[in-house]
């Protein structure tokens, strides 16, 4: 697993695609398997140890840091979903591409493997697959939170 390589060389992992856009739970129940977003299989999107990472030094609040600059696709994300037709949900062409940007931003030496990751992720979800664009979770009753605690994640 890469964390425990990551902290070998005094990093941590962090997630290229935050780990928020595969599951509907806060990260505690997504770590343990529970209540992530389902694909048109009735099966988890993507698993909390499946996510492609990078090892990051610092810590994300530290302005500058390799941490801090991978994070800032978060803010990206946050405004793309203001053109998004369901509220609380974007594309996964649209996150991959943020969050590849900040990866490389982040981790300017590892540009090839972060491509390389977000391909391989892009074509097991496909490009028009919904993701959770809000970092707390979707409530229910909300166009985010009812899609994503149902296995339909396509327009």
């Amino acid at each position: 697993m890469i964390s425990k390589t990551c902290q070998a060389c005094g990093g941590q992992a962090q997630h290229i695609l935050p780990d928020y856009m595969f599951r509907y739970g806060n990260r505690v129940e997504g770590m343990a398997g529970e209540n992530r977003i389902l694909g048109s299989n009735g099966k988890p999107l993507l698993d909390f140890s499946d996510g492609p990472s990078i090892c990051v030094k610092k810590n994300a609040k530290d302005i500058g840091t390799e941490h801090n600059i991978a994070h800032e696709c978060d803010a990206q994300i946050k405004r793309e979903l203001d053109a998004s037709p369901v509220k609380g949900a974007i594309t996964a062409k649209q996150g991959i591409t943020l969050a590849a940007t900040a990866a490389k931003d982040a981790r300017p030496g590892c540009e090839s493997e972060i491509d390389a990751a977000m391909k391989k992720l892009s074509d097991k979800l496909g490009e028009d697959t919904l993701l959770r664009g809000t970092q707390p979770p979707a409530k229910p009753g909300t166009p985010a939170g009812d899609l994503f605690n149902a296995p339909k994640t396509k327009f």
